[in-house]
């Protein structure tokens, strides 16, 4: 999780600080809840800060950087650009926040092409990914190809007899990133060449998800 992410990195550096939202204090700031994030923010709007978060970013507890692990949260952050006090900003882009979310919507696309300039980095999983992030007037510099996925390591194929069942396990959410749709595609290939196979997936996700997978 990531508080335990955190109190590994706190054992590393007692500055490290961690912002809960409307939850416990642990070494860090307490951030409002959503009612009483909005009366502060009537405040705020009239100052450089334009919001309550900004201020707390930029002026009480100043963070070195503003890290944002999903496109959907851009909007929270536009009030900040501009201000000379502000954090380093990276974001970490999902799949759909590069393939699917800018052709959907026109404000996905625009706010890449017009907010890009202040974003110090975007975090992508994949030399793919990054081509269509380019696509939308982000600089080359400022995409930082970093793969989910493990270092490149030698498996030797297991031995079995003819007649032997091969298991097969997939553990991970009913997303199409995770490539379901390849891996039944081979399972029938399995199938079809007469092997007895047993493929067992774990996992979660939308009924909308968990049809394809049936299907």
């Amino acid at each position: 999780s990531i508080f335990n992410s955190y109190l590994g990195l706190k054992k590393l550096n007692n500055d490290v600080r961690l912002d809960i939202v409307g939850s416990g204090n642990y070494h860090g700031n307490v951030l409002p809840s959503r009612r009483s994030l909005w009366l502060r923010n009537q405040y705020f709007k009239h100052t450089k800060f334009r919001n309550f978060n900004n201020y707390l970013w930029c002026k009480k507890h100043p963070v070195d950087i503003l890290h944002l692990q999903h496109a959907s949260l851009f909007k929270n952050i536009i009030d900040i650009f501009g201000i000379h006090e502000k954090p380093v900003i990276l974001i970490s882009l999902h799949g759909s926040d590069t393939y699917v979310y800018p052709h959907l919507k026109k404000e996905g696309y625009y706010r890449y092409k017009n907010y890009s300039a202040y974003i110090d980095g975007f975090v992508v999983q994949s030399n793919n990914q990054k081509s269509y992030l380019k696509k939308f007037h982000v600089e080359n510099k400022k995409i930082f190809v970093i793969p989910t996925t493990t270092p490149k390591e030698k498996h030797y194929p297991k031995s079995i007899q003819l007649g032997d069942k091969i298991k097969i396990l997939t553990v991970g959410r009913f997303t199409w990133e995770k490539n379901y749709q390849d891996n039944l595609r081979f399972i029938k290939r399995l199938v079809d060449s007469k092997l007895k196979v047993e493929y067992t997936i774990i996992g979660r996700g939308t009924p909308h998800e968990t049809g394809k997978i049936h299907y």
